[in-house]
């Protein structure tokens, strides 16, 4: 869903997947777990036996600004300062940042109006995943 360009295409996915969890063919808590807000995967956690990152879902706003304010203060720690407001949205932005990046040769564009923090995020994402900028 976050490739989606508008909100009607979001309401269309929506329906679909409810059309496709209504049956009695799904187990209730696959569809609760495939349908869970936030849906969002990051990449941020490391595997604790291989020390690698592994992919996870979200399971908590909180959980994931607390993270992400501290990955901030290290940032700031060592590099020019940014002042980011995580809201919502941002969280979501270094999210798929920092999923993209994590690919082999990841790459994206980003697009929008000046002063909007894509640079910024780009690399908040990149200094989490340990990339140098």
């Amino acid at each position: 869903m976050d490739r989606m360009v508008s909100v009607s295409d979001i309401e269309i996915l929506d329906k679909y997947l409810e059309d496709a969890y209504g049956g009695d063919c799904f187990d209730k808590s696959i569809v609760d777990a495939t349908l869970a807000e936030p849906l969002i995967f990051q990449p941020f956690t490391h595997e604790k036996e291989t020390g690698d990152f592994a992919v996870r879902p979200i399971k908590d706003w909180d959980q994931l600004k607390n993270s992400l304010e501290e990955r901030l203060e290290e940032y700031n720690e060592t590099n020019v300062v940014m002042n980011l407001v995580l809201f919502k949205d941002a969280m979501c932005h270094v999210c798929r940042i920092a999923r993209i990046l994590y690919q082999p040769g990841g790459n994206a564009l980003l697009v929008g109006v000046g002063g909007s923090g894509k640079q910024s995020l780009a690399r908040l994402a990149s200094f989490i995943l340990g990339y140098e900028t």
